[in-house]
């Protein structure tokens, strides 16, 4: 007979979804993330969140959704010209 799980797969995507709103813009990491859960009274260990495919894959597209808005932000900021706009307000 198959041991009872600690948590369900819904509790710990509804857990990662109020982690995405504390980190606010920063990637999460599963210990990062398992430290969170054992806050909230659950006793799950890193290798579980691991192992939790549905989980492991919703922040692995945070982490990825993370990145690239990151790298949006960078290709905006070089592509501002500061130097033309402050020479063309001084005139």
């Amino acid at each position: 007979m198959p041991r009872a799980k600690k948590i369900t797969s819904e509790d710990l995507c509804r857990l990662a979804l109020d982690y995405q709103q504390i980190v606010a813009g920063m990637k999460i990491t599963i210990p990062a993330f398992g430290e969170y859960v054992r806050s909230q009274g659950y006793a799950v260990e890193d290798y579980l969140i691991r192992r939790n495919k549905e989980v492991r894959e919703h922040i692995e597209a945070y982490n990825q959704a993370i990145v690239q808005r990151n790298i949006d932000a960078v290709i905006v900021f070089h592509g501002l010209d500061f130097w033309r706009k402050t020479v063309l307000h001084r005139r």
